[in-house]
């Protein structure tokens, strides 16, 4: 993009999405949006999404948030969020395999580890 004042260049993001504005000696200028706003409202649709019965859609908001939530507190049950909503959206395999690694990576007494284990069995036999 060419502005009075200079040129500058746009960054995207894995999703086509504008990530940054740099100037022509690479100074980043602007950041879009912020990873923590971005992700923060990647949960917010994917918990609409989720209320609505919209699973495809909640599928992809909470894969969102994972790419990008790093260390976040939320990143252990939102796994399991996700494994519930590709098996509601009818995608067994990946929701046997996203509740497999949520059960290995969920702390000792995290809420969700027996709904969990109740879909495994439920799923047995489907992610093998």
């Amino acid at each position: 993009m060419v502005a009075s004042g200079g040129t500058y260049y746009y960054h995207f993001d894995g999703l086509g999405s504008v990530a940054a504005l740099t100037d022509s000696g690479g100074t980043l200028v602007e950041k879009y949006p912020d990873d923590a706003m971005s992700y923060d409202a990647a949960m917010r649709l994917a918990q609409l999404k989720e209320r609505q019965g919209q699973w495809l859609e909640a599928v992809e908001a909470y894969e969102f948030f994972l790419s990008r939530c790093g260390k976040d507190p939320r990143k252990v049950q939102t796994t399991f969020k996700l494994g519930n909503a590709y098996e509601q959206a009818g995608q067994k395999d990946l929701a046997f395999a996203i509740y497999s690694e949520y059960i290995r990576m969920a702390p000792v007494g995290d809420r969700y580890i027996p709904d969990a284990a109740k879909a495994l069995l439920r799923l047995e036999g489907v992610g093998q």
